[in-house]
């Protein structure tokens, strides 16, 4: 039987902070606590793993752990219905495999500079045509071969707290001429946590010659829980219910790039997702770009 979860909002917020460090690997107060283990490696660096729970009446009701390897979400666990913690989002099971699998799907992870593809993995800005790495076919996903989700991120500052938020502070500093983008390029990033609740900020600053930016998270969900525990056929996402608050649609061709069309969305047709219907619905749909 399905184990039905309680909701669990998240929401992308921008908002400025002061940084406050806190000087041990542990911390706890009142119904709070973080922590910060090692992690293993990458190969050449020791990979650490940041952790926040929050509990009521000693019982875990909130747990979210990050990993300074690509800034990546490892886990988000909340309750079901039976108070039991369940992992909702996809990962794999231990660091080697995030740093060497060959299927790369980019699971938790912060991508950039620019999210998605560049086509023909090169762009004109500033008079010149830069040329970038390209690891899609002929195009550049996700940053190139090394984005940001196959970096090493700097800790700011970890276990502060804005009211009953905690909050895990990284960053990472891009030089000019990495993957081909021009520009070095700074980019902060806050995770902070709260009851239910869990909130990402990205701010990026360019020093130099200008360059695009398109930065994100990369989490997948599934928010049966615990997806490595259930059976092969029982790890699905087709009984979940999507709704989507758009009224128009960037149809792609052939190598999943947006054509530049902005299609309007016809109510009550196959992609109006205005009222919620089940993810297996949407695995029935062809691309209209095709």
């Amino acid at each position: 039987s399905r184990s039905a979860l309680k909701p669990c909002r998240i929401r992308l917020i921008m908002f400025s902070c002061d940084v406050k460090k806190i000087g041990s690997v542990k911390y706890s107060s009142d119904n709070k606590s973080v922590s910060v283990v090692p992690n293993g490696t990458d190969g050449s660096h020791e990979v650490s793993m940041y952790t926040i729970t929050y509990s009521e009446d000693a019982t875990k009701k909130f747990e979210f752990s990050c990993i300074d390897f690509g800034a990546t979400i490892y886990a988000i666990r909340t309750p079901d219905k039976n108070g039991m913690l369940q992992d909702v989002t996809v990962q794999f099971p231990s660091l080697e495999d995030i740093v060497q699998h060959p299927a790369h799907p980019y699971f938790g992870a912060t991508v950039g500079r620019v999210a998605n593809r560049i086509a023909n993995g090169s762009f004109r800005l500033g008079g010149r045509t830069h040329e970038l790495a390209m690891n899609n076919g002929p195009n550049c996903l996700h940053g190139g071969v090394l984005g940001f989700d196959r970096r090493m991120w700097g800790c700011r500052g970890f276990g502060g707290s804005q009211g009953d938020r905690q909050q895990l502070e990284l960053s990472y500093v891009s030089p000019a001429g990495e993957e081909g983008f021009p520009g070095e390029l700074s980019v902060a990033l806050t995770y902070w946590v709260s009851p239910g609740q869990l909130g990402i900020a990205l701010r990026a600053t360019v020093t130099g010659s200008a360059t695009p930016v398109n930065l994100t998270n990369h989490t997948y969900w599934n928010l049966r829980g615990d997806l490595l525990s259930r059976p092969l056929a029982d790890r699905t996402v087709s009984g979940h219910l999507l709704r989507l608050h758009c009224s128009k649609l960037l149809p792609v061709g052939p190598s999943q790039l947006p054509t530049g069309e902005l299609r309007l969305i016809p109510r009550g047709g196959d992609w109006d997702w205005a009222a919620f219907r089940s993810l297996a619905a949407a695995c029935q749909l062809r691309d209209p770009g095709r």
